[in-house]
């Protein structure tokens, strides 16, 4: 819990509110060799597991999730 919990955090973290973009988004997946999220691809391999279950919960499903916050 606490790795999905950080990869979430770090997924949110590049929120702008003046240009309007970033934020919880899911982009994390293609950031996760930046320094900054160093021992995020732990948290993000609880991702792809449960959206590699058919029928339970997709990637597509955890996006929308993440958006609605």
């Amino acid at each position: 819990a606490p790795a999905a919990l950080r990869l979430v955090f770090h997924d949110a973290g590049p929120y702008s509110k003046a240009a309007g973009n970033g934020g919880l988004n899911a982009s994390v997946e293609f950031e996760l060799d930046r320094p900054e999220n160093f021992g995020l691809k732990r948290g993000w391999r609880l991702v792809t597991e449960v959206g590699a279950h058919p029928g339970r919960c997709g990637r597509r499903d955890m996006r929308l999730a993440w958006q609605r916050g």
